[in-house]
This record gives structure tokens, C-alpha cells and sequence, in this order.
């Protein structure tokens, strides 16, 4: 399926979040993004993301979370851009609702997210280091964060706090729709594959 939606690949859709942590930037409107994420132990560990840019200002994300122990549980995140982060000049804005149908362990929480585009110099030329921060309100409290640094077009490293557990690790994006992930979450090894397309 993924293949087949990549011959109609016309752009890159930015994040709406790290791995967990929302951020302030969010898929332009008429953009899609899968991701998968599978926890590389023989137990069952899967994450499933299909998030659309419904218009300019809204993104609305469904997911499937499964842990060891744990039914899988399918719910929502909406995120509202207030303001997209211009690098070098001023943060981005961003409020939400995460866990919206209030199915998974973290339970439903309201955001508030700020993100900074903070551009360095590299051998590569030059690369803006995305800076997120946040807090959250809802069955569990909490501020967040998290930053992705990328070293080249192809490599970069990121990690987050989500208020509850930190993840971790590299992402390698061979062409611009595709990445690939290896993270840490806790005692957990995930891989992940994320596609993005437009409709």
C-alpha cells in the first residue's frame, strides 16, 4: 500500500510531533503521513499513525497503541497550529488535545507546544535544529520536550520526554517522503517506517 502511494508523492509533509511529543509544526493541508512503529523483541509492541492536514490550521492524527499486557486501543490527537516556527526569527505555537478518545494508559490530555528553529552551521551547509517544548494537562500533568538535530539530509538524532518516559534515537531519510527510525523507549527497541503524501 505504501508503495503504491508513493508514485503519487508530491512533497514533504512536515511533523506535527517527535515520537510522542507534539511539536508546533504540523502537516501542510492535503497531506497524509503514515508511520509504523514495532518494538524489535518477541513481545508486542506496535505504535500505527495515519495523520492528515485537514486545513491550514488543523491535523488530526488516529493511532493504534499496544504494549505487552495491554489490549491494542485505537484513538485520536488533534493539533491546532497557532503559529508555524520561521527559523532564526520566531518560535512556533500550538495547542491540542492528545489521547482525545481517552484510551490509552497516559489517558486524555490538553497541550500547549512551543517549537524553535534554531539554525547551525555543518560542513553540509546549514541545518536548523527543531527545539520543542510544552505542558500538558489531563489525567496525567506534566511538561514536555524534546529536539530533533539533523547532521545531513539523510541522517539526524532526536529524543523527547513526553512527561512519563523518554525516547530516543536516529532517523535515516533516503528520500524526502520516506524515514526510517531506530529509537529506545524505556527497556523498548523500536523500528519505525514513516511515509508521507498528498490528496
Amino acid at each position: 500500500m505504501v508503495l503504491v502511494l508513493g508514485a503519487g508523492v508530491v512533497a514533504l509533509s512536515s511533523a506535527d510531533r517527535l515520537f510522542n511529543v507534539p511539536t508546533a509544526r504540523k502537516l501542510t493541508e492535503g497531506s497524509i503521513r503514515f508511520e509504523y512503529a514495532q518494538g524489535l523483541r518477541a513481545e508486542r509492541t506496535t505504535d500505527r499513525f495515519i495523520g492528515i492536514g485537514m486545513n491550514r490550521l488543523l491535523e488530526a492524527e488516529v493511532r493504534t497503541w499496544q504494549r505487552p499486557g495491554f489490549d491494542e486501543r485505537i484513538t485520536t490527537d488533534l493539533n491546532f497550529n497557532i503559529i508555524s516556527p520561521i527559523a532564526g526569527v520566531i518560535p512556533g505555537f500550538a495547542v491540542g488535545v492528545l489521547d482525545a478518545l481517552d484510551e490509552t494508559p497516559d489517558g486524555r490530555r490538553s497541550f500547549i507546544t512551543s517549537t524553535y528553529r534554531l539554525p547551525f552551521e555543518l560542513i553540509s551547509g546549514t541545518k536548523n535544529l527543531d527545539l520543542t517544548v510544552g505542558i500538558q494537562a489531563g489525567r496525567k500533568d506534566g511538561f514536555f520536550g524534546g529536539f530533533v538535530a539533523p547532521f545531513t539530509d539523510m541522517f539526524s538524532l532526536m529524543a523527547e520526554h513526553n512527561g512519563y518516559r523518554i525516547t530516543a534515537g536516529v532517523e535515516f531519510r533516503p528520500i524526502k517522503p520516506l524515514a526510517f527510525r531506530l529509537l529506545v523507549q524505556e527497556e523498548r527497541a523500536l523500528a519505525t517506517v514513516q511515509f508521507s503524501s498528498r490528496f
